[in-house]
């Protein structure tokens, strides 16, 4: 590489870098094209970049920034990350691509540097433990909301008290307009009919009973009220809530964690992103096992629905709305929850058969981009996803000829 060459790569370089302050080195040598493709699309989605560079043109670049001490003893080609919404978000999706290594096995954090300091890996493996910007508003909305549920509680349960104190006067008005209303017939026959003249006793007798009809029936309706307010509560069901797609699986993990912090742990079961295990072929014909969602940009979740949950679910980042007809949540139906739990079961224990992503049906039509038949067109006749292979009617000296290919080797036309 000529010296004008590199000293362009050089300023380009710092000019990319400029303002940036921390950043992770990874190593990224032994990843795949298609592989490295992946890992730039995941990350971009987080909005963090990657500039793979060689170590002495780097050094040049951060020479007298922030990221200087990051170069310092590195040796080789690596990777620098940079960006996300804080650096403790990007090390944690560093970190966790680093653990994916099914897909990403070269992926490894070589170090980094925050805040002028230099980072080792073992260092930046600590700081993927700590919590993120978006955990530490979590459990700040957390400690500001809960003062003010208390609050809450207390009125209303201050108010409920007051109604039944009123209820119960009104009550007890009532029986001294009974009181009066009975002496006065009795003062009327006293006076027309002198022997058969009540007693005083008879009076109390009659007063006392009607006091007590009265606290019974005001004890009743009080007893009934608190019933129905236990009944609010509800059942744990299972739920769908609509969600960012490609964000699945960190807001599965961010809502959880929100119901950790807010105490509604027993209200809020279990969070689920269903996955299914399919085989994938790149154009070397090598074969892959990757896990795919089945249902991107939903996720289930196993809850009660409260004042409470209502409102954590709906204030999660990320999570959209409760599926429903007019925006009130509908429970999954119990068949439905058990296909796709079995499914998503089965792929954690490796027993699920695994089906090959083919992007292709029976009636498409292809040309083939690889291999003896190259450029020759036909139409999808059966597809063989145990093995990745398509059988394509393929026309050979006027006959339609049934020819199997991988899936990998054919295109839409």
């Amino acid at each position: 590489m000529s010296k004008y060459l590199k000293q362009l790569i050089t300023d380009q370089l710092s000019s990319e870098l400029e303002g940036v302050t921390d950043c992770v080195l990874v190593n990224v040598i032994g990843l795949s094209a298609n592989e490295t493709v992946d890992l730039r699309k995941q990350l971009r989605e987080k909005d963090i970049r990657i500039r793979v560079v060689k170590n002495s043109m780097a050094m040049r670049a951060v020479e007298g920034t922030a990221l200087a001490p990051a170069f310092e003893g590195a040796n080789g080609t690596l990777a620098v990350c940079y960006g996300g919404e804080d650096f403790v978000t990007l090390v944690k999706e560093v970190h966790r691509h680093q653990k994916d290594e099914d897909n990403f096995e070269q992926f490894v954090a070589k170090g980094g540097v925050m805040d002028g300091e230099t980072l080792t890996p073992e260092m930046v493996a600590e700081v993927s433990k700590w919590p993120s910007r978006e955990e530490q508003l979590s459990i700040l909305v957390g400690q500001l909301l809960g003062p003010g549920r208390t609050l809450l509680a207390q009125l209303e349960s201050g108010g409920a008290n007051l109604a039944a104190q009123i209820d119960q006067i009104d009550g007890s008005g009532a029986s001294d307009d009974a009181e009066e209303s009975a002496e006065a017939p009795a003062e009327e026959e006293a006076s027309d009919d002198s022997d058969e003249e009540p007693s005083s006793e008879e009076s109390a007798d009659e007063e006392s009973d009607e006091v007590e009809e009265s606290t019974e029936v005001t004890q009743e309706n009080t007893t009934h009220d608190v019933g129905d307010e236990e009944d609010v509560t509800g059942t744990m069901q299972w739920y769908i809530l609509k969600v960012q797609v490609n964000r699945e699986n960190s807001i599965r993990d961010a809502l959880e964690r929100r119901s950790k912090i807010a105490g509604l742990e027993e209200f809020i079961d279990e969070v689920v992103v269903p996955t299914e295990e399919v085989a994938e072929f790149n154009k070397a014909g090598k074969r892959r096992i990757v896990k795919k969602k089945l249902f991107p940009g939903y996720i289930m979740v196993h809850m009660i629905i409260n004042d409470d949950t209502w409102f954590l679910v709906r204030e999660t980042p990320g999570i959209g709305d409760f599926t429903g007809a007019g925006g009130k949540p509908t429970p999954m139906d119990p068949f439905e929850v058990d296909r796709i739990l079995k499914t998503s079961e089965e792929v954690e224990d490796g027993d699920q058969q695994v089906k090959t992503a083919i992007p292709f049906k029976t009636g498409d039509r292809v040309r083939v981009k690889d291999g003896y038949f190259l450029n020759f067109e036909g139409e999808v006749e059966g597809i063989d996803e145990a093995n990745g292979r398509v059988t394509v009617m393929i026309n050979i000296f006027g006959r339609s000829t049934p020819v199997e290919l991988e899936h990998w080797q054919i295109e839409d036309v």
